[in-house]
């Protein structure tokens, strides 16, 4: 809990830093760190971002910060962002939301409860803070979903007088959070969800002798750094990799950008864990 706010104050009081915003990409190209899972959660989290934003890079941000995308400046120095944390979490709700509202009154920051928001992964909580910063004010909005044990808590955050320019869009993003048990769900036809998990065993397989193949040569490296360098050797990638990619793209068409990554990165983890 005070894992949010100290990541959310720490922007508000110093702004995005430069090594944050030097490491922002196109969230057409996420990679496997940019899958919202907690080590403490087995679920999946995912939002759709405003078109055009870019997705800062991962390890630049708070270890609970899942993913974070900034949006373009406007009239002042700090831009607008959204950010997807999720943390260990037993309690209920709405002992959740006391806690955002002691720790914000704590510091000085008006706190607000704006009621139930619907999402595609149910009934989210919807509330408003405004915080003071160098900027004259910024308000930030959440949208909190306490599940499996966890907090999922995805925040939209602006200038406070630039906050209703991007309203429409912040509003669109936190009702398209939505949180998988099981990344595959995504996949709705039986026969294609079939298809892709056989296609993706037969690379599992070629990645494995490869693996196998190179570690039967003496050396120092450990188990994680031999599965990095099978992955990244650009005949792995060529023969295996990149097709793959490019036939989830093509052939699983009915999903988002935001889902085809997401199995992605799923099986990305599967192949390095």
């Amino acid at each position: 809990m005070k894992k949010l706010y100290k990541f959310l104050h720490s922007i508000s009081l110093i702004g995005l830093s430069l090594t944050l915003l030097s490491r922002l990409e196109a969230v057409e190209e996420l990679v496997s760190s940019r899958i919202g899972r907690s080590s403490d959660s087995p679920s999946i989290a995912i939002f759709i971002p405003p078109k055009g934003w870019l997705a800062a890079d991962q390890e630049a941000l708070s270890s609970h910060i899942k993913y974070m995308v900034v949006g373009p400046k406007v009239q002042n120095e700090m831009p607008p962002t959204m950010n997807l944390m999720i943390e260990p979490y037993n309690g209920t709700l709405k002992d959740y939301l006391k806690s955002v509202k002691r720790i914000n009154e704590a510091h000085g920051d008006s706190w607000k409860d704006l009621g139930m928001l619907k999402t595609k992964a149910g009934e989210a909580s919807l509330s408003q803070v405004e915080m003071r910063s160098k900027w004259g004010g910024e308000k930030l909005m959440h949208a909190i979903i306490v599940r499996n044990k966890c907090a999922y808590v995805l925040t939209a955050t602006a200038a406070k007088n630039e906050f209703g320019r991007f309203y429409q869009e912040f509003y669109k993003a936190l009702r398209s959070l939505q949180i998988y048990d099981d990344i595959l769900d995504v996949v709705k036809d039986p026969m294609k969800k079939a298809h892709l998990e056989s296609t993706f065993a037969k690379i599992q397989k070629a990645f494995e002798a490869a693996l196998a193949k190179a570690q039967a040569t003496p050396s120092f490296l450990s188990q994680a750094n031999w599965k990095e360098q099978i992955f990244h050797n650009p005949e792995f990638q060529s023969n295996h990799w990149s097709p793959f990619k490019t036939m989830l793209k093509s052939n699983y068409n009915e999903l988002s950008n935001e889902e085809q990554n997401a199995l992605i990165a799923n099986y990305y983890t599967k192949l390095l864990n």
